[in-house]
């Protein structure tokens, strides 16, 4: 089965929750948020495909299954 690939935009609290729930499913996730610390604080506790600092870079065609608002 194809790992969904999901982007969580915004990692605060909310948001690390739902990327562990959804890692622990086999998802793929990215995320992006303005804090590098958000940004350091999802990835310890997850593994990420990407961790971005801007909605413009994360937004290319075709790259996300899912987007999650957090």
């Amino acid at each position: 089965m194809a790992k969904y690939k999901i982007l969580i935009v915004g990692s605060g609290s909310v948001g690390q929750r739902h990327a562990m729930n959804l890692s622990a499913l086999g998802c793929q996730i990215s995320c992006v948020d303005p804090r590098q610390d958000r940004l350091d604080q999802i990835s310890q506790k997850v593994e990420t495909v990407g961790c971005l600092p801007t909605m413009e870079e994360a937004m290319t065609p075709n790259r996300y299954d899912g987007v999650i608002v957090c």
